[in-house]
Parts: C-alpha cells; structure tokens; sequence
C-alpha cells in the first residue's frame, strides 16, 4: 500500500511547480473520499464498542471490520489512481525521479 502520506514524499522529489500541484491533487483527491474515511473510522469504533460489550458479537466485530477495511481499500485505490492519472502527464526525466523515489522507499521498508 501507498499512503497518501508516502505519496506527498514521494512528490518531493519533483520540480517546486509540478510538486505543488502534485500534492494539490493529492489533497483533492483525499477530499473527495472523505464520507470513506469517516465511515470507515465510524466502522472501527463501532467494532471496538462490540468488542467491548459483555458478551462481545464476534459475527457483527467482524462485519464492522470488514467494512472499514472495504472502505480502506477504496481509499487507497482512488487516492492512488489519481496520482498514477496526475503522475502520467509528468515529463519523463520527473516519472523518473518519482519511480526511484518509491522504490528507494520500498527498499527502506523492507530493511
């Protein structure tokens, strides 16, 4: 997964103009699937209060999971099929610059 926030340094390595409006239409992008991140955050406090019940409902806990995680997943695929979409209208050398940027990113994480 990219988060959002991988992407924003991932960007950093563009030009100051393309940089600005790559994170300009990362945050664009964030705006539009607000209602899925509040229902998904909705959905894990939900599972936490059953989980939290007496007699915890493991068939409910599980479904509110499962629709966090479905929104979670949606958010992710929005977020970075619009920066893939802004990315592609990138000259070259700067798809370049941000292609090393993930996968120095990916080599980090993997440590």
């Amino acid at each position: 997964m990219i988060a959002a926030g991988a992407l924003r340094v991932i960007g950093s390595e563009l030009p100051r103009d393309e940089r600005r409006a790559f994170r300009t239409n990362l945050r664009q992008a964030r705006a539009s699937v607000r209602p899925l991140i509040v229902d998904s955050n909705a959905a894990k406090a939900a599972a936490a209060k059953l989980l939290s019940e007496p007699v915890p409902n493991a068939v409910a806990i599980k479904a509110s999971l499962a629709r966090a995680r479905a929104n979670d997943a949606r958010v992710r695929a929005i977020v970075e099929d619009r920066a893939v979409d802004f990315a592609a209208t990138l000259p070259q050398a700067d798809r370049h610059s941000i292609a090393n940027a993930l996968t120095s990113r990916i080599r980090k994480r993997d440590r």
